[in-house]
């Protein structure tokens, strides 16, 4: 099994390729009714360690914004268009990379609603992979505001921890890879949002890579959370490296995610 350092980087150039194929596939369906795209995350962020983005595991954020609204729902709501560009995305990118390590799964975003709401920030233009027009800057919410909005979201976790269990004991095989989805979407941010509450600049928080949040965490004695998150996506690796078989890796991400969750509503408790 090779050492997953030796990989990043044909998986970086790999993940660069899906954004520029996705790119040209929505243009050429959507065209001048797009405001602006961009790409955000872990797949853009600088990589320290092997946790900063793990294939398959981590995401490739796109975001869109549509000039109308209009527009934006019939995006949401076209089921042709959706069978249409996840099929040309999928056949196009292994046409051009027969030998990939992954295909880089896409997690994508209509802005135009998501954008109103309450808990939504905006990111900072110079935070995102600018793909179509340019992302606009806009006034970002106070430092207190992101506090309360990142403590409000760790809270609300509670209730998907409760149900876990009931939705993991009758699942096996693929079925465990689409709970993971669920899942790890939850794990990523949970320790920056503990971070944010007592750091000067939460704002600045959200642009730190895994790697330094995991060495924020040891130097300000909350250990416990950085080995479990930093464990988390060790054994996302292992899953990748393995062809996503295996039982009991999946179990082991659950309870090493479960256990960041906890401990980071725990300090959210503590706070109060």
């Amino acid at each position: 099994m090779s050492d997953p350092t030796s990989l990043q980087k044909q998986i970086r150039e790999e993940v660069y390729a899906s954004i520029d194929l996705w790119k040209d596939i929505i243009v050429d369906e959507l065209g001048d009714k797009i405001e602006f795209m961009f790409s955000k995350g872990s797949c853009t962020k600088k990589w320290d360690s092997i946790i900063d983005y793990v294939p398959l595991v981590s995401d490739v954020d796109i975001h869109m914004y549509m000039k109308t609204y209009e527009d934006a729902k019939q995006v949401e709501s076209d089921l042709s268009l959706a069978m249409k560009v996840s099929s040309k995305y999928a056949k196009e990118f292994s046409d051009a990379y027969p030998d990939a390590l992954h295909l880089p799964r896409i997690q994508f975003l209509v802005l135009n609603e998501f954008a109103n709401h309450p808990l939504y920030c905006p990111p900072k233009p110079e935070q995102v992979h600018q793909m179509v027009g340019k992302c606009p800057r806009k006034r970002q919410p106070l430092p207190d505001k992101i506090r309360e909005i990142d403590k409000t979201n760790t809270l609300e976790e509670a209730s998907f921890l409760q149900k876990l269990p009931n939705m993991i004991i009758d699942r096996t095989g693929l079925e465990l890879w689409t709970l993971l989805r669920r899942f790890t979407y939850r794990i990523s941010p949970a320790p920056v949002r503990v971070i944010t509450q007592t750091h000067k600049d939460p704002a600045e928080v959200w642009t730190w890579n895994r790697t330094k949040i995991v060495e924020y965490l040891i130097e300000n004695d909350m250990q416990v959370i950085a080995k479990e998150y930093s464990r988390f996506y060790e054994l996302g690796w292992e899953l990748f490296q393995n062809n996503f078989e295996g039982m009991e890796r999946y179990h082991e991400m659950f309870s090493a995610g479960t256990r960041v969750l906890s401990y980071s509503i725990a300090c959210m408790t503590d706070s109060e």
